[in-house]
């Protein structure tokens, strides 16, 4: 907010929504699959359109452009993480709540703060992750018969944060608690959500967490 402004709106070229949406799922992609030199590489300028899509887009199209930047945003946080800058993540995180809040996604704002409480668990401040992501996760917690997928996916992986972090903290009885909600959330999903615009969650993943929860509390 201090620095100098960085746009410049007579030189600026309004980017396509759809091409830019489209471009910030296949960097999430290169995300999953550890391609950090790429992302390091297409992730300012993809940052740099989507603040400026957030700007000039008006109507219905203003709350797409602010979801494609925030989730811009968010992948920066992420890629930043893996570079230790955990302050600098959660600074952008910070941005893009402000974007996901005007966005037309009621699940975004619930994406930016498991990246929060994903920062959190690295950083060893388990009750902060826990605590966050569990209201996080009450906040939109889904009616099972009737909710869609994406926000299964989301609450779930609410659930499975808090989980890791409970188990983290010596606190096994809690995670497992918080498990066999996310159990049965996946299998109301019924596969594994591979949406890269939402999050990984599903069968596969709540069974990975409950065999890393029983490793935690000595549960060979």
């Amino acid at each position: 907010d201090f620095a100098p402004a960085t746009d410049c709106p007579e030189a600026d070229t309004l980017p396509d929504l759809h091409a830019l949406r489209s471009a910030v799922e296949d960097a999430w992609s290169h995300y999953h699959a550890g391609h950090f030199t790429v992302l390091a590489q297409i992730l300012p300028q993809l940052i740099s359109e989507a603040r400026v899509a957030a700007r000039e887009y008006d109507g219905d199209q203003a709350a797409d452009a602010h979801a494609v930047l925030a989730k811009a945003l968010q992948l920066g946080a992420h890629t930043a993480v893996q570079n230790r800058m955990e302050d600098l993540a959660l600074l952008g995180l910070d941005r893009a709540q402000g974007a996901a809040q005007l966005s037309a996604d009621p699940l975004l704002p619930s994406m930016g703060l498991n990246s929060v409480a994903w920062i959190f668990l690295r950083t060893g401040r388990l009750g902060d992750c826990e605590q966050i992501a569990v209201a996080a996760a009450d906040g939109i917690e889904p009616s099972f018969r009737t909710a869609p997928a994406a926000q299964i996916a989301v609450y779930g992986g609410l659930l499975l944060s808090a989980a890791t972090a409970a188990a983290r903290d010596s606190r096994p009885d809690a995670a497992r608690d918080l498990v066999r909600v996310a159990r049965a959330a996946a299998q109301r999903a019924g596969e594994d959500s591979t949406d890269r615009w939402v999050t990984v969650f599903g069968p596969t993943s709540v069974a990975m967490q409950a065999v890393s929860l029983e490793t935690a509390a000595g549960e060979w």
